[in-house]
C-alpha cells in the first residue's frame, strides 16, 4: 500500500512538471500568464558620448588677409590700423573698373533694345488700327485690296511680335549676365571673417600672398590643451566641443577643434607610457567674460543624437540576426522587432519599432512569449507620474477591469 501511494504521488508530480514545462515552452494558443511588477518606458532624450579633458584660454588669435594677384590691383582700403571691425565688415576692395565698364555697356544695350521694343509696339498698334478702319461701301476691287492689305498687315504684326519676343529674350540674357558681373564685383570686396582689431595695414601689397591686413580677435576665443595618443585617435579637426569654466558657473561655450597637431609636445620616449599632442578649440559663442589663463573643462563630442528614443540595453533580446523587445500593452506582452542606432554605455538608441512612452519588460527572459497575459498588483493612487503620463485612459480602464488594482 505504501509503495502504491509513493508511485501515485510520483506520477502526479512528474505529470505536473511535464505539463508546466509544456505550457511554458510551447508556442500554441494555451493561455498563460505571469506576474510582473517591474516595467520601464521608452524615453526621448539627447544622447551624447564625450571625451573629457582640460584646457587654458589663450589670447585672441591673429587672422591675416593676403593679396591675390589674379584678382588685380587694390583700389580701396576701408580701414586703418587700430580700427575695430565686426565679422562681415569691408576691409578693402580690388579694382572693379573693368567689370563696371562691362556693366555700363550692358545697360546701354538694354536701353537701346527697350527703345526698339517700344517702337515695334507702336507700329503694331498702328497696323491693328488700320485693319479696323473702314470708309463705307467699297467696290469689289477695293474690297479685294482691303483684304489683301489686312493679310499683309497681319503678317507684319506677327513678325513684329516675334521680333519683340527675341528682344525680350536678349534683355533677360543680359540681365543674367549683369547679375553675374555684379556678383563678380561683390567678390572683389574683401570682408572680415572675425570681429576684432586691425593690427597692420599694407596698402602697397603687390606680390602674390603678401599680407594686406593683420587682425586680432577682440576677445579670447581659443582654448588650448593637450591629449594622449589614445585620445587623439578619437578626434579630428572640426569636431564639436563643449567648454565650461569653474569661475563662470552655469555657462557652456560651444566650439570646434580648430587645430589638432600630431606633432608631440616633447620628444617621444619608450620610458613614457603615452605621447602627448596639442590641440586648439575655436569657440563660436561670445566670450567677453573669458580671460587669458582661465582653466577650462573641455568635452569633445564623440557621438550625439538629439531627441532619440532610448531604452536600456538590458531590455533587448536577440533571435538570430533580429533584435526585439516586449511591449506591455492591455495586459499582454507584445514581441516587437526593433532597429538599433548608436549605443552609449548602457543606453541604446532605437530608430525603428518604438515610440516615446512605450512600456517595456526591463529584463526579459526566454520563458516570455508573444501575447502572454501578465498580471501585477499596484495601487492606482500610487502610480508614478511617468506611468500616469504615458498610460492611456482606455488602457488604465482595461487594467482596472482585469483586476490590476486592489
Amino acid at each position: 500500500m505504501k509503495k502504491l501511494v509513493i508511485v501515485i504521488f510520483t506520477t502526479i508530480f512528474v505529470s505536473l512538471f511535464i505539463l508546466n514545462m509544456f505550457l511554458l515552452l510551447t508556442d500554441d494558443k494555451v493561455t498563460r500568464s505571469i506576474q510582473m511588477n517591474e516595467q520601464i518606458f521608452a524615453k526621448k532624450d539627447d544622447m551624447r558620448e564625450t571625451l573629457e579633458t582640460k584646457g587654458i584660454v589663450k589670447p585672441g588669435d591673429e587672422y591675416s588677409v593676403r593679396y591675390k594677384a589674379e584678382m588685380g590691383e587694390i583700389s580701396t582700403v576701408y580701414v586703418d590700423e587700430g580700427d575695430t571691425v565686426e565679422a562681415g565688415s569691408m576691409l578693402f576692395a580690388y579694382d572693379s573698373s573693368k567689370i563696371d565698364r562691362k556693366i555700363e555697356k550692358m545697360n546701354e544695350r538694354q536701353t537701346k533694345i527697350t527703345g526698339t521694343i517700344k517702337e515695334l509696339e507702336s507700329e503694331i498698334i498702328k497696323l491693328e488700327s488700320e485693319q479696323k478702319s473702314s470708309s463705307g461701301t467699297l467696290t469689289e476691287q477695293e474690297e479685294a485690296k482691303r483684304q489683301n492689305d489686312a493679310v499683309l498687315a497681319t503678317s507684319k504684326i506677327n513678325q513684329k511680335q516675334d521680333d519683340i519676343k527675341d528682344y525680350e529674350l536678349k534683355i533677360t540674357e543680359m540681365e543674367q549676365e549683369i547679375s553675374e558681373l555684379e556678383a563678380e564685383k561683390e567678390g572683389l570686396v574683401i570682408k572680415s571673417k572675425i570681429a576684432g582689431t586691425v593690427k597692420e595695414v599694407n596698402r602697397v601689397a603687390e606680390e602674390d600672398d603678401d599680407i594686406v591686413m593683420l587682425l586680432q580677435t577682440e576677445h579670447p576665443n581659443l582654448v588650448e590643451g593637450k591629449i594622449t595618443e589614445e585620445e587623439a585617435v578619437k578626434l579630428e579637426e572640426g569636431q564639436k566641443a563643449l567648454v565650461t569654466a569653474d569661475v563662470i558657473p552655469n555657462k557652456t561655450y560651444s566650439g570646434t577643434i580648430d587645430r589638432l597637431t600630431m606633432i608631440p609636445l616633447k620628444p617621444p620616449s619608450l620610458e613614457e607610457s603615452q605621447t602627448i599632442y596639442p590641440y586648439i578649440v575655436q569657440l563660436t559663442d561670445e566670450t567677453k567674460k573669458l580671460h587669458h589663463g582661465y582653466h577650462m573643462n573641455v568635452q569633445f563630442v564623440l557621438k550625439e543624437r538629439e531627441q532619440a528614443i532610448i531604452i536600456p540595453e538590458s531590455a533587448i533580446m536577440t533571435d538570430g540576426e533580429k533584435e526585439y523587445v516586449y511591449i506591455i500593452k492591455y495586459g499582454q506582452l507584445h514581441k516587437t522587432n526593433i532597429v538599433k542606432g548608436i549605443q552609449i554605455r548602457r543606453d541604446v538608441e532605437i530608430v525603428k519599432g518604438l515610440k516615446e512612452g512605450d512600456r517595456l519588460v526591463p529584463n526579459p527572459t526566454p520563458f516570455l512569449k508573444n501575447k502572454m497575459d501578465i498580471f501585477t498588483t499596484f495601487d492606482e493612487s500610487k502610480l508614478s507620474k511617468k506611468l500616469n503620463k504615458f498610460l492611456k485612459a482606455d488602457e488604465k480602464a482595461f487594467l482596472m477591469l482585469k483586476g490590476f488594482t486592489n
